[in-house]
């Protein structure tokens, strides 16, 4: 795990973590989030299929201040130096400049 960026000022977290092998950079840590949020053109780079995608369809409000759909759910391993944690990511289109929202709670 590494720390990319911490803004003191406005308490925002974001971190490069390993998730399924790949080193993901620009994980925006969000305590205030609901779900876990994966970009679809992360999801993609990965190697990973829209086909594999279950639970299609959720709606989440809130997020960039608007009603939006995921593109579906996946379960993927979070690794943050010795722990490895299984998370569940809503994948949605590329609506952040973030690659991922993780919740870390």
């Amino acid at each position: 795990m590494s720390i990319e960026c911490c803004n003191r000022n406005e308490d925002i977290l974001i971190l490069m973590l390993g998730v399924s092998k790949f080193d993901v950079r620009r994980i925006l840590v969000d305590s205030g989030s609901s779900f876990d949020l994966l970009q679809m053109s992360t999801y993609r780079q990965m190697g990973y299929s829209p086909s594999n995608l279950e639970n299609l369809g959720h709606l989440l409000s809130g997020f960039n201040e608007a009603t939006t759909t995921s593109l579906g759910d996946v379960v993927l391993p979070i690794q943050a130096g010795p722990i490895t944690l299984s998370v569940r990511f809503l994948v949605v289109d590329d609506l952040s400049p973030y690659n991922a929202l993780w919740d870390m709670q």
